[in-house]
């Protein structure tokens, strides 16, 4: 097995394991819910998932640099960008994600060249949170800035304890999942092109 896939296995199950812990923390900063911006259990739809970003949070992390800033400021760009690895967190009333991006080379000048960057994203939508009812996914992929994504792998995640509404939920899994998913992946590669490695 390759190294790539060892690592894809053991940041799937770091991540699992941190989604309920992510969520509870979340729960305890959030500002008062907005009901408006929640997915609501008896209605919820993949298709309304790419329109919960409203007041969400963004936030960008190196273990070197800390927390930094680069929509405002161009060297926490530079920083970024020559970092080895750095995450991004976007917590909403309704989503946490948290995306890793990662390149040996640095990630700008991976994602320039042939050999990439790893980006390894997890999502999780909240379908009823005094319940702690979610659905989440967990992707990883290779990117560039001049050729197609490669590499690219997907596990849905489903914590729903009402059965019909569960099996609604996978029904549309099914169909919408992996597009979502490779979607978040691309809007990452934009952040790279338009933010970071601009």
């Amino acid at each position: 097995m390759k190294i790539y896939q060892l690592k894809k296995i053991k940041w799937f199950m770091t991540s699992l394991a941190l989604i309920p812990l992510a969520m509870s923390t979340h729960a305890k900063t959030a500002s008062p819910v907005n009901k408006s911006n929640l997915t609501h259990s008896k209605h919820f739809r993949f298709s309304e998932l790419d329109e919960l970003a409203e007041n969400e949070k963004v936030s960008y992390l190196t273990h070197k640099n800390g927390s930094l800033n680069p929509d405002s400021s161009h060297n926490d760009a530079k920083l970024l960008g020559n970092s080895i690895e750095f995450e991004v967190y976007q917590t909403s009333e309704s989503k946490i994600s948290h995306t890793i991006f990662e390149s040996g080379a640095g990630v700008c000048n991976g994602f320039g060249s042939n050999y990439g960057v790893e980006i390894t994203d997890s999502r999780t939508y909240y379908i009823d949170k005094p319940k702690n009812e979610y659905y989440a996914s967990i992707t990883g992929a290779t990117a560039y800035s001049k050729m197609d994504i490669n590499n690219m792998q997907y596990a849905p995640i489903f914590n729903i304890q009402d059965q019909d509404l569960a099996k609604n939920v996978q029904a549309q899994e099914r169909e919408k999942g992996k597009e979502l998913a490779e979607k978040n992946i691309k809007k990452s590669i934009k952040m790279l092109q338009n933010v970071i490695c601009k």
